[in-house]
C-alpha cells in the first residue's frame, strides 16, 4: 500500500495544467473542482506553493457562490445549480488558516455557522436563495466545522 501510495502521491502534481494555472481533476477532465484543497491538506504540497496558491485563488473566485459560499465544481448541478457547499466552504477557510489569514478563514466559518437551521444543524448545501438542499443534518458539515473552528483556534493560539 505504501507503495502505491507513493506512486499516486508523485503523479498528482502532473495534473497541474500550466494554462489553465490550477490542478484539474484527471488528466482528462479540467472541471475546477473544490476537493483539489486535497493536494496541500494531505501534504503532497505545501499550502504556499504557487501551484497550490493558483489553484485555491481559482477556486474561490470561480466557484464563490453569491450568498458567500463554495460549490463543489463548476456547473455542479446536484440537489440544483452550483450550490454552495458547507464541506467546500471549509475547506477554503482551512486552506486560509494554513497561510495565516485568520481573517478570511474567520468569514467563511462564520458564512457556514449563519447558514444552519435554526436547531443549529448544518445542511450538505445551500441554495443560492438560502434554502438548504439535499441532507439535514450533515455528519461530515458538522465534523468539517468542529476542526476547522479547532484549527483556526490553534491558528490563533500559535500567532501570540
Amino acid at each position: 500500500w505504501g507503495q502505491a501510495a507513493a506512486i499516486v502521491k508523485s503523479a498528482i502534481p502532473e495534473l497541474f495544467d500550466d494554462s489553465l494555472g490550477r490542478f484539474k481533476r484527471s488528466l482528462t477532465d479540467s472541471t475546477l473542482d473544490a476537493s483539489a484543497f486535497a493536494v496541500w491538506y494531505f501534504g503532497i504540497l505545501p499550502a504556499d506553493d504557487p501551484r497550490v496558491v493558483s489553484t485555491m485563488q481559482g477556486i474561490e473566485n470561480e466557484l464563490k457562490r453569491p450568498s458567500g459560499g463554495i460549490a463543489r465544481y463548476m456547473h455542479d448541478s446536484y440537489q440544483g445549480y452550483m450550490n454552495s457547499w458547507i464541506i467546500c466552504t471549509l475547506w477554503q477557510a482551512q486552506w486560509h488558516i494554513a497561510l495565516r489569514k485568520v481573517n478570511l478563514a474567520l468569514k467563511l466559518i462564520q458564512w457556514c455557522a449563519d447558514h444552519t437551521h435554526c436547531t443549529g444543524l448544518m445542511p450538505e448545501q445551500i441554495a443560492d436563495d438560502g434554502t438548504f438542499r439535499s441532507v439535514l443534518p450533515l455528519m461530515w458539515s458538522h465534523c468539517a466545522f468542529v476542526l476547522t473552528v479547532l484549527e483556526y483556534l490553534e491558528a490563533l493560539g500559535s500567532d501570540t
